[in-house]
C-alpha cells in the first residue's frame, strides 16, 4: 500500500512538472528544428547525438541534407512563429550542406552557425540581417569565394579577407554592425568611417590594430563589448557616443598612446581593466550615472594627473587605480567600499579623504602621499594596512582644527608623523577642500556658509556690488 501510494505521488509529480513547463521549447518541421525565442518568434537549431564512432557530440539532424530553404514562418501546434534567427552551430559541421536561402525575417546569425560546413558555397544572406557571430561562415567555400576586403553578410561587415591594400576602411552606407574580430589584428589600419546606421560593434573587433590613431564611433552605438580595442597602442583619441551606456571589460586595454577620452554621463558601466594601462592617459572625469569603479580599470595609468570622482560612486574596486599618479584626488562621501590595493603604488599630491567608508581593503591608499585632507573631527574608518610605513612616516595629515589629539589617540591614523591642523577646517558638515574651486563657494574663502547664500540671492535680486579689494 506504501508503494502505491509513493508511486502515485511520483505520477501526480511528474504529470505537474509537465503541466507547468508548458510546451517543448524546440520542434521538428519538415526537417528543420526551431527553438522558442518567444511566443511569436523561434531560432533555427539543432539536434545533437552521441557518435559512438568518433566518442563525441555532434549534430545529427542535417546528415546528408544538400539543401536548406528556411521558411520565414513555421506552424506549430496550432501557432504560426516568425524565424527570426539561425541559432549557434545550426548547421556546423553538416559535411554534405551545399545552399541554404535565409528568409528576410531573420535579424541574427549567432556563433559557428555554418562553421566547417566546407561544401557550402551558394547562400542567400537578406539585408534584415544585423548581426553576425563569430566563425559564422568560417570555413566554408562561400567564404572562400569572397573577393578580398571587408566580406559584408547582410548588413553585417563580417570580416575583413586578404591584405589590406591601404590604410583607411570605409564602412558601405547601412552597415548595421561590425563582426567580432572583424578587423583582429590587422596592424596597418590608421583610420576607420563608420556609418550612423552601425548598432553594434562585436568583442574584439579592432584588437591589435595597432596603426590605428584615431576613430569616431557614430551615435547610435549604444554599447562597446569587452576587449574591443585591446592593444591598439597607436590610438591617441576617440570619440565616444554621447548615447553610450557601457564600456566592457579591457576595451581599451594597453592603449598606450590613449591622452583624452571623453566618457558622456550616459555611461552607467564601465568593466573591469577597461584603460588598464593606458600610460599617456592624462585627464578623467567619470560619469556622473556610475556607481561603482571595477577591478583594474585604470590600473598602470602611469600619467593620470586629475581623475574627478562623481558622487553616486558607492565602490571603488580592488587596484581600480593601481600603479597610476593623481596629483589631486577627492573621494566624495558617497563611496562607502574600498578594495585592497585600489591605490598602490600610486604618486598622489593631495587626496582629500571620506568620512562614509565603512569596508576597506588593505593596502588600499599604499602610496606616496604628500598631503591628505581630513576634515572631519572624528576619525573616519580605516585599518591597520591603510597605508603603509612610508605614507605613515612622510604624509602630512591636515585635520580640522582641535582634533589633533584625537587622530593621534586614534591607534590607525595616530600613526602619521606629521599631523596638523587648520583652523580654516570645521569639520564634519562643513565643506572646504584646500585646495581648487569649491562649487557654492561665492566669495572664494575656501568655506560654503551662510555668507555665500547671501552673496548668490544678491546676485539672483542683482543687488551685488562686489567687495573692493
Amino acid at each position: 500500500m506504501k508503494n502505491i501510494r509513493v508511486l502515485a505521488f511520483l505520477l501526480i509529480s511528474i504529470v505537474s512538472l509537465r503541466c507547468l513547463g508548458g510546451p517543448s521549447t524546440s520542434f521538428t518541421v519538415n526537417g528543420i528544428v526551431y527553438e522558442l525565442l518567444s511566443e511569436t518568434t523561434v531560432a533555427v537549431t539543432y539536434e545533437e547525438g552521441y557518435n559512438q564512432n568518433t566518442n563525441s557530440w555532434s549534430t545529427t539532424n542535417y546528415k546528408g541534407v544538400t539543401e536548406v530553404n528556411i521558411p520565414s514562418t513555421v506552424t506549430y501546434g496550432g501557432q504560426t512563429y516568425t524565424v527570426t534567427t539561425i541559432g549557434k552551430y545550426a548547421f556546423r559541421n553538416c559535411a554534405d550542406l551545399v545552399s541554404v536561402i535565409i528568409p528576410s525575417t531573420v535579424t541574427s546569425i549567432q556563433y559557428q552557425a555554418f562553421y566547417q560546413s566546407n561544401k557550402l558555397k551558394d547562400i542567400t544572406v537578406p539585408s534584415s540581417v544585423a548581426s553576425v557571430g563569430e566563425q559564422a561562415f568560417e570555413c566554408t567555400s562561400w567564404l572562400q569565394s569572397q573577393p578580398d576586403g571587408i566580406v559584408y553578410a547582410g548588413s553585417a561587415a563580417y570580416i575583413y579577407k586578404g591584405n589590406i591594400p591601404n590604410d583607411r576602411i570605409v564602412l558601405r552606407d547601412g552597415t548595421k554592425s561590425v563582426s567580432p574580430y572583424c578587423f583582429y589584428n590587422r596592424a596597418n589600419i590608421t583610420e576607420v568611417t563608420m556609418p550612423n546606421t552601425v548598432k553594434y560593434i562585436g568583442t574584439n573587433a579592432f584588437y591589435g590594430c595597432t596603426g590605428l590613431t584615431s576613430i569616431e564611433l557614430p551615435n547610435s552605438i549604444k554599447k562597446l563589448p569587452d576587449w574591443v580595442f585591446y592593444g591598439c597602442s597607436g590610438l591617441v583619441s576617440v570619440t565616444l557616443p554621447s548615447a553610450l551606456t557601457s564600456i566592457g571589460n579591457c576595451a581599451f586595454l594597453s592603449c598606450t598612446s590613449l591622452t583624452s577620452v571623453t566618457i558622456p554621463n550616459s555611461v552607467t558601466s564601465i568593466g573591469g581593466s577597461a584603460f588598464s594601462g593606458c600610460r599617456e592617459l592624462r585627464t578623467l572625469t567619470l560619469p556622473t550615472g556610475i556607481t561603482e569603479i571595477q577591478y583594474n580599470t585604470f590600473a598602470g595609468c602611469k600619467n593620470l594627473l586629475t581623475v574627478t570622482i562623481p558622487n553616486n560612486v558607492i565602490t571603488i574596486q580592488s587596484e581600480a587605480f593601481n600603479r597610476s599618479n593623481i596629483e589631486s584626488l577627492f573621494i566624495p562621501n558617497s563611496v562607502t567600499t574600498v578594495g585592497e590595493n585600489v591605490f598602490n603604488g600610486c604618486y598622489i599630491k593631495s587626496l582629500t579623504f571620506p568620512n562614509s567608508i565603512t569596508s576597506i581593503g588593505q593596502y588600499a591608499f599604499s602610496a606616496n602621499i604628500d598631503v591628505i585632507y581630513c576634515n572631519f573631527k572624528t576619525p573616519p574608518t580605516i585599518n591597520y594596512a591603510t597605508f603603509n610605513t612610508t605614507t605613515n612616516a612622510n604624509t602630512i595629515l591636515i585635520v580640522p582644527a582641535g582634533s589633533e589629539q584625537t587622530y593621534r589617540d586614534n591607534p590607525y591614523w595616530g600613526r602619521f608623523v606629521n599631523i596638523q591642523e587648520n583652523e580654516d577646517m570645521h569639520g564634519d558638515d562643513d565643506i572646504h577642500y584646500n585646495y581648487g574651486d569649491v562649487f557654492g563657494d561665492m566669495n572664494c574663502d575656501g568655506v560654503v556658509d551662510g555668507i555665500d547664500l547671501n552673496i548668490l540671492i544678491q546676485l539672483i535680486l542683482g543687488k551685488y556690488v562686489p567687495e573692493e579689494k
